[in-house]
């Protein structure tokens, strides 16, 4: 089987959950035999990945992030017209292009809905060119969907939102959640009461409620501390909230944290916290289940389905978020049997090997088809 997929950038050239998914797709269904060409804006990409990659030249505008995205999956589209693969696979709105040359089969990955992400963006800030390029963004990505012969969604939250917001025909939507390399993660060895975050210091990332929390917490477990890790467009603002919050000490920012460092800094925790307002699955709750910590979320994308209350952790919202992490400081006996339950959970159901598994069977379905 020959397979086309187009996505923006792998790991490690961009290292969110999207750019470590398609890696892995890549390198897992490569060793079974699959004969994998990704589509990709140009970059330095490592030399020994088991599949081949053609850069596509882009053209970026001033100002506007989604002219990038555009000229990617048209640019991706125009490459792939006139070939012979067995599958066309296109990543969120980067599938535009295939669907645009009426290329099939035709499979899609909505990463939850680009639309959610407009809105989320919306609500939150009012930068023109986060708006506007969103607001591009989920028109490339619900005309791909509308074409495609399967979607693949993250979770049953991203299925009722593809069929509510697309008008995409139930039957022909696969659900395979994201999933990481476990192994590579060891047990929590905490130093304290250390609340982690990782990610994009981003508005979506919602870090400002968890920072707002931190007076509550500190009021029940005085020594507690936030590590944060990650860097953003919103470094800057977060760490003018700390001071003016008089939080001093007891948050620190890490900056951007190396791949290779990512398993010792998730073990220096007792609780990992997203507290996104909106997120397609959250593969670092994944990460961070992995190396043993529950983990308090707010209710979207995959934490409804990931995240128990009281088992694997706690769902919270902006008011409660200071009690639910309390909670889990305050008992440390049942923060570590939270993550060993959180553990064993990602090991049995969201291994990359899993994940290879279910895509390679959407890919036959849709030759069949």
């Amino acid at each position: 089987m020959r397979v086309a997929i187009v996505a923006r950038t792998i790991a490690p050239i961009d290292r969110g959950g999207i750019q470590n998914h398609v890696r892995y797709i890549g390198e897992d269904l490569s060793a079974k035999g699959i004969d994998i060409t990704l589509y990709l804006h140009r970059a330095d990409y490592p030399k020994d990945l088991p599949f081949r990659i053609v850069q596509v030249r882009t053209v970026s505008l001033p100002r506007l992030t989604a002219g990038l995205y555009v000229s990617l999956a048209l640019s991706a589209g125009k490459a792939l017209k006139g070939t012979d693969y067995d599958v066309y696979h296109g990543h969120s709105m980067y599938g535009w292009g295939i669907a645009l040359n009426d290329l099939h089969p035709h499979v899609i990955n909505c990463h939850g809905t680009q639309l959610n992400e407009y809105l989320a963006t919306k609500a939150e800030t009012r930068d023109p060119d986060h708006r506007l390029t969103d607001s591009i963004t989920y028109r490339m990505e619900r005309y791909a969907a509308r074409k495609a012969d399967y979607v693949i969604v993250d979770c049953e939250l991203n299925r009722k939102d593809v069929v509510e917001q697309y008008g995409i025909d139930p039957d022909i939507i696969r659900i395979i959640p994201p999933c990481i390399r476990t192994r590579r993660f060891k047990v929590a060895a905490p130093e304290g009461p250390n609340i982690v975050y990782m990610g994009r210091l981003s508005q979506r990332k919602g870090i400002k409620y968890l920072i707002r929390a931190m007076p509550e917490v500190l009021e029940r477990v005085p020594e507690a501390r936030l590590l944060v890790g990650g860097s953003g467009e919103r470094m800057a603002e977060l760490q003018a909230l700390v001071k003016r919050m008089g939080l001093g000490d007891s948050v620190e920012f890490l900056g951007f944290i190396p791949d290779e460092e990512l398993p010792d800094f998730y073990a220096r925790g007792m609780v990992f916290c997203m507290p996104s307002v909106y997120e397609g699955f959250g593969m670092v709750m994944l990460e961070a289940m992995a190396s043993s910590l529950p983990v308090v979320a707010f209710r979207t994308g995959g934490v409804p389905e990931v995240i128990e209350d009281g088992g694997t952790g706690y769902q919270a919202d902006p008011g409660t978020l200071g009690d639910r992490l309390a909670r889990v400081l305050e008992d440390p006996k049942g923060a570590a049997e939270m993550g060993a339950r959180g553990r064993k959970l990602v090991w049995d159901r969201y291994t990359t090997e899993h994940m290879a598994d279910l895509t390679l069977a959407v890919w036959e379905e849709a030759v069949r088809r």
